[in-house]
């Protein structure tokens, strides 16, 4: 991947050597991991979708956000499913980053970081998405905001990350969806970032979430729901999950076996289940305290965040599974 035309500095030989595998050192799966993942994920749905009955006819949707959401506070969770979706600055922001990262690895043109932000934009806009529509609307100090903070995601990256190898098979925001039930469920993910592919039976991807600020365990459970769609989809699953934090530099890294997977299926299942009782008015929304709180939409009116956040020994911060 690294020429000697590409002096590396110290990140970039660490990606290299913490993704990078030889083929004896990767695992392999059993043939029938699909199936067999699939038939356990629907017995564990069965219940959820009888609870559903006829009247819930609509399709639940689960993505990795939705999965960390409901498993956290689901007073929030019903709060924010109640909101009507707007586009902003940091969402905008990170979508140019993105797609600034899709044509860095794709292209063979040399562009400047701030050049290319500029092409990204202006991709966007002539796709004719939603977020092209409000960058192609916004304000100079918006798409000034956006420029400049999808400038420095992708000045990070670059320095972060040696150029990827084409033989390496890299890919951007590959859709991943796997449905239940006539598409009553639906699961679905798009990974930043995938590199390399399955050889048969033997794991060879490696998937990479590009991360800013602190470390959460929730950026760990993220990569495990794409490691489980991945092997929906193909029935090898991707061999290491990678959550890359741009700000240092720093990553946390986790291999796949079958175990993951199978722990991966009762958590989905088990958020599943608690939107279908929530929506169905069969569960009492639970009140969870987090540091996320700062971000709620009623922390206004939420005596438990608020006192989270004052750090008062009284908020609860348990977390249920």
């Amino acid at each position: 991947m690294a020429t000697e035309a590409q002096p590396l500095n110290d990140a970039q030989r660490e990606v290299l050597a913490r993704l990078g595998a030889k083929r004896s050192e990767r695992p392999s799966f059993e043939p029938g991991l699909r199936d067999h993942l699939r038939v356990e994920l629907e017995k564990r749905l069965a219940g959820t979708v009888r609870m559903m009955g006829e009247e819930l006819d609509e399709s639940i949707w689960l993505s990795k956000h939705k999965l960390e959401k409901v498993h956290g506070c689901e007073v929030r969770f019903l709060a924010e499913e109640d909101l009507e979706f707007s586009w902003s600055v940091p969402v905008a922001r990170g979508i140019v980053a993105h797609k600034a990262i899709e044509i860095e690895i794709t292209t063979e043109r040399e562009w400047a970081p701030l050049d290319l932000v500029d092409e990204s934009i202006a991709r966007l806009i002539d796709e004719g998405r939603s977020v092209g529509e409000w960058l192609a609307s916004a304000g100079d100090a918006q798409l000034d905001a956006v420029r400049a903070e999808a400038n420095n995601a992708l000045v990070s990256y670059e320095e972060c990350f040696p150029r990827l190898d084409r033989k390496w098979r890299p890919a951007t925001e590959v859709p991943m969806r796997a449905e239940f039930f006539d598409g009553r469920f639906v699961l679905t993910g798009k990974p930043d970032l995938t590199i390399g592919h399955a050889d048969g039976t033997v794991a060879g991807k490696v998937i990479v979430d590009f991360k800013t600020g602190r470390k959460n365990p929730a950026h760990v459970e993220d990569l495990r729901f794409y490691a489980l769609l991945d092997a929906l989809r193909v029935g090898v699953p991707p061999r290491r999950l990678v959550s890359y934090y741009l700000d240092s530099a720093s990553m946390t890294v986790e291999d796949v076996s079958e175990e993951l997977l199978h722990s991966t299926v009762l958590r989905v299942a088990a958020a599943a289940q608690k939107i279908v009782e929530l929506m169905v008015g069969e569960r009492e929304p639970r009140l969870v305290a987090s540091p996320t709180c700062r971000w709620c939409p009623i922390l206004g009116d939420c005596a438990t965040g608020q006192a989270s956040l004052r750090g008062d020994d009284d908020a609860d911060y348990s977390w249920e599974p």
